[in-house]
């Protein structure tokens, strides 16, 4: 817990981010959400797994040349997630 300026404790926690944008009739939307309140603590834990999967996608497509697309577009997934993630608990805290 970090003290605020009041000097109260206070837990930070997500704000809500939507990502991973398609259009659909002309308009942005958004498939993926982080949902507000999540304690920012979780989240950095859930970026922190997330980024190691992502380590790990990575270096299969560097030792494993026999990868289709799906491969690039789970490595960009993940990366997505952590950006989103880390966004949350930037803004979360900067309010």
């Amino acid at each position: 817990m970090l003290k605020s300026a009041t000097g109260d404790s206070a837990e930070f926690v997500t704000t809500g981010i939507s990502f991973l944008n398609c259009k659909v009739d002309g308009q942005d939307r958004y498939l993926l959400e982080i949902a507000e309140g999540i304690p920012i603590g979780q989240a950095l834990r859930q970026a922190s797994y997330i980024l190691y999967a992502a380590q790990l996608t990575h270096a299969d497509l560097n030792n494993n040349h026999d990868h289709g697309p799906n491969a690039y577009w789970a490595l960009h997934f993940q990366m997505e997630s952590v950006r989103a993630l880390l966004e949350s608990v930037i803004q979360s805290v900067k309010d």
